[in-house]
């Protein structure tokens, strides 16, 4: 994962992009490989977004979109108000 996130940010220039790590299969709990501190550890490490979500019964699916475009949102938003 720690290859993947930093392959996306020599891949993209700009420093406002925002990378989310989302843990799938939330809902097979007694199959988790990783435990929350681990994986929120990497998060704050990479200062990355992290959400845990279920395909299969939709949990938390929409909340994380809402929450990755608000984030995308705000940092084009200081974007703009830095270069006006």
């Amino acid at each position: 994962i720690e290859g993947w996130i930093e392959e996306a940010r020599q891949k993209v220039s700009d420093d406002n992009t925002s990378i989310i790590l989302i843990g799938n299969k939330a809902d097979l709990v007694s199959q988790r490989k990783v435990t929350h501190e681990q994986v929120m550890n990497l998060a704050k490490r990479f200062n990355v977004l992290y959400a845990e979500t279920s395909a299969k019964d939709g949990s938390n699916v929409e909340q994380t979109i809402v929450t990755f475009a608000q984030s995308i949102y705000q940092k084009m938003s200081k974007t703009t108000d830095s270069s006006s």
